[in-house]
């Protein structure tokens, strides 16, 4: 395009990747010389063959400044490696294109994301709160603390009953792609005179059987909850 510097034979915008095809007699390719020296007039073609070289090394700095990319092929490659080229084409190309992904990444922002955790108690004389509200992406854990012996639960209503909740939340990853990371409700049932250690047992067994990206421990009547990226 008459528009990018050098005129490039291909240009890629997207990518900002130029390739230029450089004539092996006029750009002065080392492997060609002894074939294509000039019979006639020797010192004028050579002469005009370095002015090209040094344009060339004045175009490539001055797209590099820019932004820019640049692939330089000799005319004799086309030939003898036309799989090798369209490789370190293609190869050039996923990595601008990753790259450009991964420009909007901000690993402070994105590590501080994640799920809040909330918890309630339906039970008479069994109680948990909410010790530390948030589990992120980073690795901060979401701390309950579970007290008092369990009334426990008698009936099929939601009496005898301790519930945790973790929020949807999404996030974007360090690859540029965004994962979305559903809420989920995590409920236990109580016997009648279950103990805090044995409910945050029971609450942490049920979290580390699930599918979903997070592992808990339980340590007497305290639960810690952390984030796992899979």
């Amino acid at each position: 395009m008459a528009t990018i510097p050098g005129k490039p034979d291909f240009s890629f915008l997207s990518a900002q990747l130029a390739v230029f095809v450089d004539g092996c007699f006029w750009h002065g390719c080392k492997s060609c010389r002894r074939n294509m020296k000039p019979s006639t007039n020797s010192d004028y073609w050579l002469e005009k063959i370095e002015r090209n070289k040094t344009r060339d090394r004045k175009i490539n700095v001055e797209l590099r400044r820019a932004g820019w990319q640049v692939i330089r092929i000799w005319e004799h490659e086309i030939a003898k490696t036309p799989v090798e080229i369209i490789r370190q084409i293609q190869k050039t190309l996923l990595r601008e294109s990753m790259k450009k992904k991964t420009r909007g990444y901000n690993p402070e922002v994105e590590l501080a994301k994640g799920a809040t955790l909330d918890a309630r108690s339906y039970d008479k004389t069994q109680k948990i709160k909410v010790t530390a509200a948030k589990v992120t992406v980073g690795g901060i854990p979401g701390r309950a603390e579970i007290s008092g012996i369990a009334t426990g639960k008698y009936d099929t209503s939601i009496d005898g009953t301790i519930n945790l909740w973790l929020s949807i939340f999404r996030y974007m990853r360090p690859d540029g792609t965004i994962d979305h990371v559903g809420g989920w409700n995590i409920p236990t049932s109580l016997k009648p005179g279950q103990t805090p250690a044995a409910t945050a047992k029971a609450l942490a067994d049920y979290i580390n059987a699930g599918t979903r990206p997070y592992r808990a421990t339980a340590t007497r009547g305290k639960i810690k909850i952390v984030f796992i990226e899979k």
